[in-house]
């Protein structure tokens, strides 16, 4: 993926035209323009620092270097560090009883 792509699938997924990224994040509607068309070879650093942050994205995944995570809702590094314990119970050692919270496994 390059920008022209990534930034096609972030004002997708925003549900949002280039001219209304325009005039949130103060940049010229033909530069986002030129942006989503593949016609600008270098843009300046000041408008991917402007596109990434309204986003909540990197420039490296802006402009196509690191991948695009597109639910956002948990970040890569909590993805990560979440640890699943893996526990093997034997169904013939534990029994179940009613509790007033609930049932509560023990040991036979």
């Amino acid at each position: 993926m390059d920008i022209s792509d990534v930034l096609t699938t972030l004002l997708k997924k925003a549900l949002l035209t280039e001219s209304e990224l325009a005039r949130k994040i103060n940049v010229p509607r033909a530069t986002i323009n030129r942006l989503v068309s593949g016609r600008t070879p270098d843009p300046r650093a000041s408008t991917l620092n402007s596109i990434a942050e309204y986003f909540n994205v990197s420039v490296d995944q802006l402009i196509g270097k690191k991948p695009l995570l597109l639910d956002q809702s948990d970040s890569l590094a909590e993805i990560q560090n979440t640890h699943i314990p893996i526990i093997k119970l034997e169904d013939s050692a534990l029994s179940t009883t009613k509790c007033n919270s609930g049932y509560k496994l023990s040991s036979s």
